[in-house]
């Protein structure tokens, strides 16, 4: 795409991130869990709507949409980032309670990751029958 210009001095994520710039993410995506179970505020836009979205974890993308931190129309995304970017004190704290209500059930961070690191590697066998990925990886 001609029109695409990518920076070749592009700052690290972690740079990004500790800038207080937005991530907006332009559809359902992991790296919203990864974000989200940080506690980094995030939006989502997401044209193609959320038809895929398992039922049982739609109340949590209501959170999102509750909070104004999703739309699928782009005129009211613009304007909900741009309220999004300068809210209030009082406004992000409910915008970081949606984000604990969006990524419950769904995903967690652990207290301490290399334990948790250690207890997959341990039981693998474990890990794998219980998550399905034996299946998924059969074949």
């Amino acid at each position: 795409m001609p029109f695409v210009a990518i920076s070749g001095d592009r700052p690290s994520m972690r740079k990004l991130l500790a800038s207080g710039m937005g991530i907006v993410f332009g559809y359902d995506s992991t790296g919203m869990l990864e974000v989200g179970t940080a506690g980094i505020l995030f939006f989502l836009f997401a044209p193609d709507g959320l038809g895929l979205v398992r039922q049982e974890y739609r109340a949590n993308y209501d959170s999102l949409r509750s909070a104004g931190l999703l739309s699928e129309d782009p005129d009211k995304a613009a304007q909900l980032i741009s309220i999004w970017l300068s809210a209030t004190p009082l406004e992000r704290k409910t915008q970081l309670e949606a984000l604990k209500t969006f990524t419950k059930g769904i995903a967690r961070s652990p207290k301490n990751k290399l334990r948790e690191l250690r207890k997959i590697l341990k039981n693998v066998d474990e890990y794998v029958a219980h998550t399905g990925l034996e299946e998924q990886t059969e074949g």
